[in-house]
């Protein structure tokens, strides 16, 4: 989908060694003397305290009151000051809590062992700076002055992670309720007006995209339209909790943004990943959305702003993290004021709501959450935007009826794929909890040359597949798996299948750091053309004799029928080495003696 690279460090904790985290830099505006902590979810101590599963930390299965305990020993383990307390707790989608105390705290705690990183709490905004769903379902200007969408979003739920939502107004006719409060101010209400201007673009019955959706209300940010990174993973935690117990499909929205923060994003990650399509706002900074936070996450969708005249906004962000635009300058929605009360303002936060609408439309349709980024973006109108800037997609979000508005030129027929007339190689791995651990090799031992390769798998639990059409040779299959305890069976069901010309050769997913299965063998090496000159060919009849008995001894000249074995050293190292057995009627076995090779296998030429 997307990529942003950034200077995280990869910290790793294997039973035995003392590898710890630190305190990571901030790279937005820090709330003093507060801190995130995430555990280190791999470590068995920490599972063991916790009760983790293979689903630790997504399926609501783990106890907050054990978190908080163990916050609690950990801090009194490494001797923390009077100054520490645990402010939160999450148990859904990071597994971890959210402490007060100093900066010397905050570095014992990271120390522990049972710690993976600790990063400072930060501020959170609301990105702000309709004409917008009139554009969303058609693919060119001038607007129509109609909305004609692919459905309505019945049956599916919409979190609003922001300042809350006011639930009784007129646009939402009795299908929203109130979710949470994590902002930490107590006021169960919208009381700044950014998060009902959302949801009406989301699910407004007039000013909405998918006007049947239900909107449930998650307050994030204050009345100030600020809050915390702590505020934000609390209520992402909640809504991966109340998804799952409601049973039904559901897509979020967070019109939010700060500095990078790799909580957030791992948050955000967990509850895309636990079946919630996350929709979060580039930024208003006319820069780099991989430099905030959560637009920095991969599998969220990312979405810039566009104008009435499909111009990039000029506030908008962009860059490799986004995904999409859609309209978000001038977008009339829903306000705070009374049960009819609108207001038009511009923002990312504008266009992020309508593709959030969108998503609800394609999981009404029965998209399944984990196909919606792809289907979302493939289904968007290409090259329409003007000055996306470098890095951006040119993609413009469309929600009506799929189906280009001119009829393309037809393209050439597609040729039949070519059959392989050699060895056919099929490898189908299905991830655990871990993908990013699991790699394959496939190696020609022949030649000792890397024939293809797989590692860093992107989603978990899911199946991916490779067919190679390679020569007939020796090869070596390797699986592996970094952390050493395989793809199965104590983090997820992981599993792989080795499959070579229809027959299935490995099937398996236990084992440690990796497996391998070695098939195929390696073909005799090509003789050389007659050799012309009598003189080469002075002891043919001794060669002959030679070459028909079972002997290790390595003979000069080696010459067979008028023709000269192959002695060059690198070519016989390619075609003797590792050989378990020589092809039928191999009349120069012994050349991989001449090369000092030493090959075991049975070294008598074959008799004609």
């Amino acid at each position: 989908m997307k990529f942003c690279i950034n200077n995280i460090f990869l910290l790793s904790l294997i039973f035995g060694k003392t590898v710890y985290a630190d305190l990571r830099e901030a790279k937005g505006k820090v709330i003093k003397d507060e801190y995130i902590v995430v555990y280190d979810e791999r470590h068995p101590g920490v599972r063991r305290r916790l009760g983790g599963t293979d689903s630790f930390g997504t399926s609501g299965g783990i106890s907050a009151n054990l978190v908080q305990s163990l916050a609690n020993e950990i801090g009194k383990n490494v001797g923390v000051s009077s100054n520490f307390k645990v402010a939160g707790v999450y148990a859904n989608t990071l597994v971890g809590f959210n402490m007060i105390g100093t900066q010397n705290d905050a570095e014992k705690i990271a120390a522990d062992k049972y710690i993976s990183y600790v990063e400072y709490n930060q501020v959170v905004e609301a990105s702000q700076v309709t004409w917008g769903i009139d554009r969303v379902d058609q693919r060119d200007l001038p607007l129509d002055n109609t909305f004609n969408p692919s459905g309505n979003g019945s049956g599916v739920a919409a979190y609003i992670i922001d300042t809350g939502v006011r639930t009784t107004h007129e646009e939402f006719a009795g299908r929203s309720r109130w979710g949470i409060n994590t902002s930490g101010d107590s006021v169960d209400e919208d009381c700044n007006g950014h998060g009902t201007h959302v949801a009406g673009t989301v699910g407004g019955s007039v000013y909405g995209v998918a006007k049947g959706v239900e909107i449930i209300a998650v307050k994030v940010l204050q009345c100030s339209g600020s809050g915390s990174t702590a505020g934000v993973i609390a209520g992402v935690d909640w809504v991966a909790q109340d998804a799952a117990a409601q049973g039904k499909p559901a897509t979020a929205n967070m019109s939010l943004g700060g500095g990078f923060s790799q909580a957030s994003n791992d948050a955000v990650k967990a509850l895309n990943d636990s079946g919630v399509p996350t929709v979060v706002a580039a930024g208003n900074d006319n820069g780099n959305a991989c430099n905030k936070s959560p637009a920095s996450e991969p599998t969220a969708i990312t979405v810039g702003s566009t104008t009435n005249t499909d111009t990039r906004s000029s506030f908008s962000n962009y860059g490799t993290c986004v995904d999409i635009f859609a309209p978000g300058s001038g977008i009339t929605a829903a306000w705070k004021g009374s049960d009819s009360d609108y207001n038009t303002i511009s923002g990312t936060s504008m266009a992020s709501p309508h593709v959030c609408g969108g998503v609800a439309l394609l999981l009404q349709a029965g998209v399944a959450p984990a196909n919606i980024a792809g289907e979302i973006v493939s289904r968007a109108t290409s090259d329409k935007v003007t000055n996306p800037q470098t890095g951006s997609p040119n993609k413009l979000l469309f929600v009506g009826a799929v189906g280009p508005t001119n009829a393309p030129t037809p393209a050439p027929p597609t040729p039949a794929p070519t059959p392989c007339v050699q060895t056919t190689v099929k490898v189908e791995v299905t991830t655990d909890n871990y993908p990013a651990e699991t790699a394959w090799t496939l190696t020609n031992n022949c030649n000792n040359i890397l024939q293809e390769s797989q590692s860093s798998f992107p989603a978990a639990s899911t199946t991916y597949s490779d067919e190679l059409c390679v020569s007939n040779a020796a090869y070596t299959f390797t699986i592996k798996d970094t952390w050493g305890d395989g793809m199965c069976c104590g983090y997820g069901q992981g599993s792989y299948t080795l499959t070579v010309d229809d027959d299935i050769l490995k099937q398996g997913g236990q084992f440690g750091n990796a497996e391998s299965t070695t098939f195929g063998i390696c073909t005799a090496p090509p003789t050389l053309s007659p050799v012309a000159a009598d003189d080469d060919l002075a002891d043919d009849d001794e060669v002959e004799e030679e070459c028909h008995s079972c002997t290790d001894i390595p003979t000069n000249g080696m010459v067979k029928k008028g023709k000269t074995c192959d002695t060059n050293p690198k070519r016989l190292n390619r075609q003797c080495n590792k050989n378990d057995r020589w092809t039928e009627k191999n009349s120069c076995q012994l050349s991989c003696y001449k090369s000092g090779n030493g090959y075991l296998g049975n070294n008598c030429c074959l008799d004609e």
